[in-house]
C-alpha cells in the first residue's frame, strides 16, 4: 500500500487479523479516524477527532499519513511509469 511501511502494515493486519468488515466505512468505523460533530438540542459543536475505536489502529493509520505528506510520489493512488 502507498505510504504505509512493513512496521505499520503489520500493525494494521495484526489489528485486523480474524474480523471480518464488509465495507472500508465498517473497518474506518472500527478504526474511529473520523471526525464526530456533537450535537445536544439546538446546539452543534464543530468536528472534533473521536475517542472511540481502535487506539492502535488509528495510530497506525495516522503515522501512514503523515509519511504520505512526506513524499510528493505517495500523495496520490496514481504512480507514475
Amino acid at each position: 500500500m502507498p505510504a504505509v511501511g512493513v512496521s505499520a502494515e503489520a500493525r494494521i493486519l495484526t489489528e485486523v487479523a480474524g474480523k471480518e468488515f464488509k465495507t472500508s466505512g465498517h473497518l474506518a468505523s472500527y478504526a474511529g479516524p473520523a471526525p464526530v460533530t456533537w450535537r445536544s438540542g439546538t446546539s452543534t459543536r464543530s468536528d472534533h477527532h473521536s475517542r472511540k475505536g481502535n487506539k492502535t489502529l488509528k495510530r497506525a493509520f495516522f503515522l501512514s499519513a503523515f509519511v504520505a505528506l512526506k513524499d510528493p510520489l505517495r500523495r496520490t493512488s496514481h504512480q507514475p511509469g
